[in-house]
């Protein structure tokens, strides 16, 4: 008798799955607000007041150090947007 020849099995490759390509996510990114600078700050605090301001109070409203004020105090006063009432105390023109 002839040996019964097996027949080789032969599986089929599974096809590759492509990588999918992942979806970009766009951030919204909040409108930038324009940075104000000290001098402004500190030109908004005094015309707000109707009496004047005096270094003290500015600093409590904007928590800036001591010479930031004093540079941006004098940049206004070369301006001509402010001027000292009293010493210390500084009001609009």
């Amino acid at each position: 008798m002839k040996a019964k020849a097996k027949k080789k099995v032969v599986k089929k490759a599974k096809p590759k799955k492509k990588p999918v390509a992942k979806k970009k996510v766009v951030k919204k990114v909040a409108a930038k607000k324009p940075k104000v600078s000290a001098m402004e700050n500190v030109l908004k605090i005094i015309k707000a007041s109707k009496n004047g301001v005096n270094t003290k109070k500015i600093k409590q409203a904007t928590r800036y150090n001591e010479k930031k004020i004093w540079n941006a105090i004098n940049r206004l006063k070369k301006q001509g947007k402010i001027q000292s009432a009293q010493k210390g105390l500084y009001v609009k023109i």
